[in-house]
């Protein structure tokens, strides 16, 4: 075999590899964030504002799990217009949205959710300023 050979094999090789790489990569799925992530970027500052109001505030709702729910725990005082948005990553099909309303501990089963990373969005009234707290959890069975 000489150098012509050599060259012509790595070169079909190479232009193989990038061809099937192409084909692989268009045929991934690729999700926005959201839906509405232009008029979210729009709105970025109001975001921010909302929550440095959750961060001043000198209790904030939390979150936690056991073995059957994921709880969204609420301290006393006037909260109010609650809703909590758990999305995945991964699977846009898979996010879910829930109204807060007249409960200290609102409680998801697990049941409902798949195993696997949620970003959570919080948001919610106190005494009549905005607020939003945002985090991620892997929720587990």
């Amino acid at each position: 075999m000489n150098w012509g050979k050599g060259i012509t094999i790595a070169l079909i090789m190479f232009i193989g590899f990038i061809v099937s790489l192409g084909v692989i990569l268009m045929q991934q799925n690729v999700d926005l964030v959201a839906e509405d992530y232009y008029q979210q970027e729009i709105d970025y500052e109001t975001q921010i504002s909302a929550e440095s109001n959750a961060k001043k505030l000198d209790e904030q709702p939390s979150f936690a799990q056991d073995e059957t729910y994921f709880i969204v725990n609420i301290p006393e005082g006037e909260f109010t217009n609650m809703t909590v948005e758990l999305s995945r990553p991964n699977n846009s099909d898979k996010d879910q949205t829930f109204d807060i309303v007249g409960t200290k501990m609102f409680m998801i089963e697990k049941s409902n959710l798949e195993v696997g990373q949620y970003g959570i969005t919080l948001r919610y009234d106190h005494e009549g300023k905005p607020c939003q707290q945002k985090t991620s959890v892997f929720i587990q069975k």
